[in-house]
Parts: C-alpha cells; sequence; structure tokens
C-alpha cells in the first residue's frame, strides 16, 4: 500500500557532500513520527499523511531560512514560489510544463523521498526523515539530467552530452516542450555551440536554476531570433524582387516609349491597325506634354512611311492630305481602323483615297486608250483594234512602260499586223461594267488583255506585288486572301496582274490561281 504513494519508486545511492550541500539534523522536535505516518498510508488515509507532511515541512520552513546551498535549494526548488518559476521559462513554457506535471517534479521527489525513508526507518521523527531526504534529493541533481540544476552543470559534474541524450529520449518528449530544443540543435545558424554557450551564461547567473528550464527558455529565444532574421531575410528578398519588377517595369515602358514616339516602321516591316490604333491611343491618353509631342511625332511619321507603300497616285493624294489637315488625316485612319485590327496600315491608307480611274471608253467614240493599256501594247507587241494598222514604234516613248507588265507572242509578219477583229465584232463595254461591284470579271476584249480572273494561293494568306518582274523588287501593294484580280496566262515565273483598283504589278506564277 505504501508503495502506491510513491511517484517515483527507484533505489537511491546515497552520497553526501560536506557543509554547504548538505542539511544538517534539526534539532526541533517532530511534531510527528514515521510510525504515525506509515500507520496512515497503511490505512490508506492519505490526506492524514499529507497533513502531518505539510505541518513537518512548515516546521522545516523556519529552520531553512540561512544561505548555504542546500538551505537555498530547499526553499527555491522544493518549497519554490510558482512566480519566480513563471519568470524563469515564460508563461507559455510554464503552463505546458505544469500541464504535464514537470513544474512540481522536485517536490513530488522531496515527498515521495521522505515516506520511502519512513518505511526504511519507522522510528525516526519526520523532521529527520525530510533532513535526509533532502540531502537525497539534492544528490539527484547532480545525477539525473531531469533534475539537474545549474551548479552541477557549472561544475561539470553533468555533462552537455547527457542533457542531450535525455532530450532525445522519449520522457523529455512527454513531459517537456523540448522540440525548440531539437530544432535549434539542428539549425547550422546555431548547432551545439549555441547551446553550450547560452546554457553557461545563464547557468552562471542562476545557479540553482534548472537547466532543463534554462535550456527550453534559450532555445525559445533562438527560435524568436531565428525566425525574425528569417522574416528580415524574406522581407529584404521581396523588396529586391520588388525593385527588380520596377526595373523591368520601367524598362519596357521606357521601350513602349521609344517604340511609339518613332514610326512603327522601324521595328517592323508588318505594322497592322492594332499597332496604329494603340500608338494613336498613346498619343490621346499622354498626359505629360513632353510625352504627347514625341507620341505625335511618331505617329506622323509613322504614317508617312505606310504612305510610301501604298501606289502613286494614292501616295501622291495622301501626302497632299497630310500636309492640309494631318490630325484629319490620323483620325480618319484611326476609324477605318476601327473594325479590323489586323488590316496592314498601308492598305488601309490606300483605301481612304479612292484609286485612279482610268479613261476606258468605247474606241468607236474616238477616245484614246489609256496610256496603260497602250503601254502594254506597245511592250508587246500587241495591236488594239483602236490602233489597227499603226505600227508599234508610233506610240510615243513617254507612253511605254520600262519594265515589261505582260509577255505577248507577235503575230508573224513583222512588227504591223491587221485588227484581229472589226469594230462590229467587238464587245462594247464600259469600265463600270467590267468591274461591278468592285469585282473584277473575266471579259475577252482585244483591247485589254487581262482577260483570266484569278485569286492568290498562298499560305500566308497574302501575297506581295512587286514592281518589277523580279523577286527583290520594291513591293507597292498585297493581295489578300479570296480577294480577285487580273491577268493572263504568261511565259515566266512572274504575271503581270492588274488589280480592282488599277494598280498593275507582278506576281509570281505559283502564288496565281487562275479562276475556270
Amino acid at each position: 500500500m505504501i508503495n502506491e504513494l510513491a511517484v517515483v519508486a527507484t533505489s537511491l545511492s546515497f552520497f553526501f557532500g560536506g557543509g554547504d550541500e548538505k542539511a544538517s539534523p534539526v534539532k526541533t522536535e517532530s511534531a510527528f513520527t514515521c510510525v504515525q505516518i506509515n500507520e496512515a498510508a497503511g490505512k490508506r488515509d492519505y490526506g492524514a499523511v499529507n497533513e502531518m507532511l505539510g505541518l513537518s515541512f512548515r516546521q522545516l520552513d523556519k529552520v531553512y531560512t540561512e544561505g548555504s546551498t542546500i538551505e537555498r535549494f530547499y526553499r527555491d526548488r522544493l518549497r519554490g514560489d510558482r512566480q519566480q518559476y513563471q519568470k524563469l521559462l515564460g508563461r507559455t513554457n510554464f503552463l505546458i510544463l505544469h500541464a504535464t506535471g514537470a513544474v512540481d517534479r522536485y517536490t513530488k521527489l522531496f515527498t515521495t523521498t521522505v515516506i520511502e525513508t519512513c518505511i526504511e526507518n519507522p522510528r525516526i521523527g519526520v523532521l529527520e526523515a525530510s533532513t535526509k531526504a533532502l540531502n537525497q534529493t539534492y544528490q539527484l541533481t547532480k545525477t539525473q539530467p531531469i533534475y539537474a540544476i545549474c551548479k552541477a552543470y557549472n561544475e561539470k559534474e553533468l555533462s552537455y552530452q547527457s542533457l542531450m541524450e535525455f532530450v532525445a529520449g522519449p520522457e523529455a518528449g512527454r513531459n517537456f516542450d523540448v522540440a525548440r530544443v531539437r530544432e535549434i540543435q539542428g539549425s547550422p545558424s546555431y548547432g551545439d555551440a549555441f547551446l553550450q554557450n547560452e546554457i553557461s551564461q545563464l547557468c552562471t547567473a542562476g545557479p540553482l536554476d534548472p537547466v532543463l528550464e534554462i535550456m527550453i527558455s534559450a532555445a525559445e529565444r533562438a527560435h524568436l531570433d531565428k525566425n525574425r532574421k528569417e522574416e528580415a531575410l524574406a522581407r529584404e528578398k521581396r523588396e529586391a524582387e520588388m525593385a527588380i519588377r520596377e526595373k523591368e517595369r520601367e524598362e519596357e515602358e521606357r521601350k513602349e516609349f521609344e517604340k511609339y514616339f518613332s514610326s512603327l516602321y522601324e521595328s517592323s516591316e508588318d505594322i497592322t491597325c492594332s499597332d496604329y490604333r494603340m500608338q494613336y491611343w498613346k498619343l490621346e491618353t499622354a498626359q505629360d506634354l513632353d510625352q504627347k509631342q514625341a507620341y505625335g511625332v511618331g505617329l506622323v511619321n509613322t504614317i508617312k512611311d505606310g504612305i510610301k507603300l501604298t501606289p502613286p497616285y494614292q501616295q501622291k493624294k495622301l501626302e497632299e492630305e497630310l500636309l492640309s489637315d494631318g490630325d484629319k488625316l490620323l483620325k480618319t485612319v484611326y476609324d477605318f481602323c476601327e473594325n479590323d485590327n489586323y488590316r496592314p496600315l498601308e492598305r488601309v491608307l490606300a483605301g481612304v483615297v479612292p484609286p485612279e480611274r482610268i479613261k476606258y471608253e468605247h474606241p468607236d467614240r474616238g477616245a484614246e486608250t489609256s496610256i496603260a493599256v497602250r503601254s502594254l501594247v506597245a511592250q508587246s507587241g500587241y495591236v488594239s483594234s483602236v490602233q489597227a494598222a499603226k505600227p508599234v514604234a508610233d506610240i510615243p516613248e513617254a507612253e511605254k512602260l520600262i519594265e515589261p507588265v505582260v509577255e505577248m507572242s507577235t503575230v508573224q509578219g513583222g512588227s504591223q499586223v491587221a485588227a484581229a477583229n472589226s469594230s462590229a465584232q467587238r464587245p462594247s463595254i464600259s469600265r463600270n461594267d467590267a468591274y461591278k461591284a468592285n469585282e473584277p470579271t473575266a471579259v475577252e476584249t482585244l483591247a485589254d488583255p487581262f482577260n483570266r480572273v484569278a485569286v492568290i494561293n498562298d499560305p500566308d494568306g497574302y501575297t506581295n506585288v512587286r514592281i518589277a518582274a523580279d523577286g527583290k523588287s520594291k513591293v507597292v501593294s498585297r493581295i489578300l486572301h479570296n480577294e480577285r484580280f487580273h491577268t493572263y496566262e504568261q511565259q515566266g515565273n512572274w504575271w503581270a496582274i492588274r488589280k480592282a483598283d488599277g494598280l498593275l504589278g507582278y506576281v509570281h506564277k505559283s502564288r496565281i490561281s487562275l479562276i475556270p
């Protein structure tokens, strides 16, 4: 029955040191004897046992008032004020240790040792048994890590290695919050050297403080310091990343500004309505006057470069309009682009000005054929009915194209040929009839060699129209997918074509699909 009272049932071996670390026998007569304690315990009257022990300990409180190590150990550890304990540990760790019973481990050990002493020495008084138990308990602080005090650690009676072995074991995990200790021990920034140094400094200041609590307290402070450093590093990293992103944003803005305050054609050959509308928007929304002026210059230069890619007639008209009312032209192009962001800018510009109307009346009325048709005739040796029996050489040189537009075989018998058909046989057709709804149709006339309708066959969705039968010659226009135009079967790789707006040029025959 008595064994059921024992919190710690172990076989104790005792080694009593001298003077300062050994309690002297108490001369005061004990109020109770060990026989009384044993009898109450045998009856399981634990209330009586606790009452007798409590009265006996209060007697000791009046005796152990001096400054010796053993007496201070009794007052601080065995009868200590819990407020001092909480101050040492901090509120969080104190509550954890209190919940596990670790705060009261010294008191429980002392009480258990008194009862065991009474069982072994039933003839002595409780005060004498308490004195013996005090000396025995103090000796355990030198050998058992769970009860170790700083004085034993300072005097090398208890090693750091034995403390860490206890921390790594299951008993420490059940009774103490040693997670922080294990964390700091394994941290590259702290480790064992840090913990040893902290324990030594703190134990020097408080030799009777429990070593485990000192270690836990040091590890907790190191954990907080570690977190603060990590947060500071993370904050510095975030700030550095933000600074980099800000610098990249400023660089992007600078590049974008440089792009839009100059002609868009300086950065790309293919400028669409989307690009132009963005440059126009930059101009309209700019708050800084210098930027606004720069965007305006860039927009005008874009229009100028785009005009250079339009047919000669439109180019001339657009340049005149830009000089006379540039703002109006800029806004007109913007409006034309509103519903087609991917349309090439030069096509939009060409559409702003109507194409040149080539005079093309029935030859019976005595009107001259257009220069373009007469030039085609001159280059090919093909004689139209309106110029029947007229030598090709009689056509003025100014009306001949420098670059051949069509290739047609001459009729045998020299430079003069008779009309292929009489005036009565030729159909009377006007330009409006030939290009109804702006869509070319295949009309075979002797005066117009472009007698086949065609579309492009190009995976890019468009084909360039060049000024000469050469892939390196200047691009004067484009033909889009499903856009119809006129041509005829020719020799060589480059075929002459005529667009719906009257523009003449060359397209590689591999890009042409004739419509039956």
